[in-house]
Formats: C-alpha cells, structure tokens, sequence
C-alpha cells in the first residue's frame, strides 16, 4: 500500500487529480471491484479505468520480454554439469 501511496501521490498533482482519486486508481485489484469502489467514493470512475486498463496492457505486454530475460540469466547462473 505504501507503494501505492506513492505513486498517488506522484501523480495526483501531475495530472491535477484528488489524491483519492489518484489512490484508487493506482491499488491494486480488479477493475471491477475498482470501479464499483470509485463509484462508492465519487471519485472519477474513467480516470480509474484508463489506468487499470493501462496497468493490465503493460503487464501483458511486458511480461514475455521478462520472462526471457529471467530464462537468460537463470542459464548463465546455473554451472554446466560434466558427464561422464
């Protein structure tokens, strides 16, 4: 939640938002319980949705790249087994 808080925090003035609206918008959870929780508070429910959205699309879209860069180093890390 800390990391949540400050990256609201960050970006609340940034984009001249509430910081309860820049809060939501960044904790995580699902969209839908993010939504339902921004129409709850009256905070701006699209703002809240761009970013979920947006967050959804960058761990997906990032996600294959990681993933081969840890297969790379876990190959360099492991010492090469003799046979004999």
């Amino acid at each position: 939640m800390a990391v949540t808080a400050a990256f609201a925090a960050l970006a609340a003035p940034m984009f001249h938002m509430p910081f309860a609206t820049a809060l939501v918008a960044y904790a995580p959870g699902g969209q839908d319980a993010m939504m339902v929780l921004a129409l709850g508070l009256g905070v701006d429910p699209i703002f809240v949705s761009v970013n979920h959205l947006a967050r959804y699309f960058f761990v997906n879209l990032s996600l294959p790249f990681v993933l081969a860069w840890l297969k790379r180093v876990d190959a360099k890390a492991k010492p090469v087994e003799e046979t004999i």
